[in-house]
């Protein structure tokens, strides 16, 4: 027996730009598994190319069938119209699965330790009267202007479940590796556009680190020469991607005086090296 489509109520959704572009999503069940669907098609099931019965301009670019959720004898198909398929140039925002990028670059006033020296800063009187003076090497913060980037990943979900919030969750804030760079997770924002669909804005951010140019001399002294811990083997830095600089204290062991500090840096964000690709909708990039 040939299978059958049903078009179900959540179905007919439109969607109109103000570029002129329209676009509409249809959703059947049919009585079939997908690998059946795909081979023979379906009765009231409509066709690559096919019109849209009351929108002539869109025709039909896409015939997408999935398992129904529960089933394995049943299948859920989404049938995608527009007067300006992708095939044709463009992004289609009804598109049950548009994926889109958004690239932006903005500058942030990094704060980096240095110490100076103070050759006056404590006064002591010793024997005989001498006035003695004792060197610290109090800490102080400059700022440095960097350019930063940012990527957000836009796809669209559909049947989003309670449990698909875990990934996201257990990625956020933490260090990913897309290709050969790391990037941080910072947001995700999941909004519900229509029944069962959703759009799920990915954030990630890019830190090339602080060039590693500050100069140190006798009298202050700079954080510089680190490497990476995401970037080994390759340049120094004075800031390592991602990280923060920490102060260790200073002593000369011989006279128990106040010495030069050490810094060290430190990486305060977890890492998931593949975790992006756990994100319900993101691949393929």
């Amino acid at each position: 027996m040939p299978l059958t489509a049903t078009e179900l109520k959540e179905s007919r959704e439109s969607v109109n730009d103000s570029s002129g572009v329209r676009a509409t999503v249809r959703v059947y069940l049919v009585d079939g598994t997908p690998d059946q669907v795909a081979l023979v098609g379906a009765v009231n099931l409509p066709a690559l190319d096919d019109k849209l019965p009351w929108d002539d301009v869109q025709q039909c670019y896409s015939i997408r069938p999935v398992y129904q959720t529960g089933s394995v004898a049943y299948s859920r198909v989404t049938v995608l119209y527009s007067n300006a398929p992708p095939n044709f140039g463009g992004i289609n925002p009804a598109d049950p699965f548009f994926k889109s990028w958004t690239l932006s670059y903005y500058r942030v006033a990094q704060p980096i330790p240095y110490a100076v020296r103070d050759t006056r800063t404590a006064r002591w009187t010793g024997p005989g009267g001498t006035t003695n003076f004792v060197t610290t090497y109090p800490v102080a913060y400059a700022s440095y202007w960097e350019s930063r980037s940012k990527f957000i990943r836009r796809v669209r979900v559909q049947n989003f479940a309670a449990s698909g919030w875990e990934p996201i969750g257990d990625l956020s804030n933490k260090l990913v590796k897309i290709y050969s760079r790391w990037y941080l997770f910072t947001l995700s924002d999941v909004v519900e556009v229509s029944r069962n669909n959703w759009d799920a804005n990915y954030t990630f951010e890019y830190d090339a680190g602080t060039a590693d140019v500050l100069q140190s001399d006798e009298d202050i002294d700079f954080p510089r020469l680190f490497s990476s811990p995401l970037y080994p083997g390759t340049q120094t830095f004075a800031r390592p991607p991602f990280t923060e600089i920490r102060l260790i204290p200073g002593y000369d062991p011989g006279t128990g005086l106040p010495d030069w500090p050490t810094w060290k840096p430190i990486l305060p964000y977890g890492v998931n090296q593949n975790g992006w690709t756990n994100l319900p909708a993101f691949g393929p990039i």
